[in-house]
């Protein structure tokens, strides 16, 4: 999307090479609650809206984020999903979840799991504050696996919700 669309735009027209865009969430989709998006930014909004409607191929990690892309302008019969995935003959479940959890030293209950980067529009802040809405009447641990710019806020929050003692930040 931002910014090599532009580039990328000019390089086709000048080279008359098929102009491919793939997509991510920042691209397209907006939050104001959470100043999420870059189409806030009027240039930008008209940007990925020019680059929707001139790539021969819009690439998507979704069908949601594919039916807005083509919501602002991305001919449907040139808009693809591809699949985010695991390759399941590489990776399995562990046979053995609870040696594995203890490998981790985590206590044998149940996990929640968030793994990306620790930065606000991940919202992993709210994983933690639902699980202190929880804590008392559900049993869990809270696995964060991430790093980033929000550690230390994170950190400090799972301490002022009480849920410290079932938050493991692995990094």
């Amino acid at each position: 999307g931002w910014p090599g669309s532009f580039g990328g735009m000019l390089a086709g027209t000048a080279t008359g090479r098929p102009l491919v865009a793939c997509l991510r969430g920042a691209d397209i989709l907006m939050d104001a609650h959470i100043d999420y998006g870059r189409r806030h930014d009027p240039y930008h909004d008209r940007a990925i809206r020019r680059l929707l409607a001139a790539a021969d191929r819009t690439i998507y990690f979704s069908t949601f984020m594919r039916n807005c892309g083509v919501a602002l302008g991305a001919p449907v019969d040139r808009a693809h999903v591809v699949d985010k995935g695991v390759d399941r003959s590489r990776f399995k479940p562990a046979k053995d979840r609870q040696s594995l959890k203890r490998e981790l030293n985590l206590p044998d209950r149940p996990v929640l799991l968030t793994v990306g980067a620790l930065i606000p529009r991940k919202g992993v802040h709210l994983l933690l504050e639902a699980a202190a809405r929880l804590r008392e009447t559900h049993d869990f641990s809270v696995v964060v696996c991430g790093d980033g710019e929000e550690r230390d806020r994170l950190l400090k929050l799972s301490e002022t919700l009480d849920i410290s003692n079932r938050t493991y930040f692995l990094g």
